[in-house]
């Protein structure tokens, strides 16, 4: 169920991103639909372990980002990235994890307020939609 309580206008006095061209008069798909179009993945992705060397160092816990229905065992879904040691292994996995997340509520963010019919306020639930995208990013489950 969609909350349509809309968040307080606070509007900067200049477009903080100014569309390549005006968005069109159909809505939803907004000017971001060109530029979202580049091929990649679909989401969700998840961290996923190196299973053969997961307890010989921690960094075997976030070895590799997958689809959310990766399964070595059934073959299913697929490694999108494999990570290199480092000493951020961890945040960067699940920053990778939650990038299509991201970038699918900062669209419809975007799509939304630049819509013909919108007043340009946020609504609460891509807020909370938001705030889960950035717990992800963060290692929320």
């Amino acid at each position: 169920m969609v909350n349509h309580r809309a968040l307080p206008q606070r509007r900067p006095p200049t477009p903080i991103l100014t569309p390549l061209a005006p968005p069109p008069t159909g809505g939803a798909g907004g000017f971001l639909k060109e530029m979202t179009m580049t091929k990649h993945t679909p989401g969700p992705w998840k961290v996923l372990a190196d299973e053969e060397k997961l307890g010989l160092h921690p960094n075997h816990a976030y070895r590799f980002i997958g689809t959310a229905d990766f399964d070595e065992d059934a073959n299913t879904g697929e490694i999108i990235a494999r990570l290199t040691d480092s000493p951020n292994i961890a945040g960067n996995a699940n920053l990778l994890a939650a990038a299509p997340d991201l970038l699918a509520i900062l669209t419809r963010i975007i799509d939304r307020a630049t819509h013909p019919n919108s007043d340009g306020g946020v609504l609460w639930d891509d807020v909370d939609a938001a705030r889960a995208a950035i717990a992800k990013a963060g290692g929320a489950a």
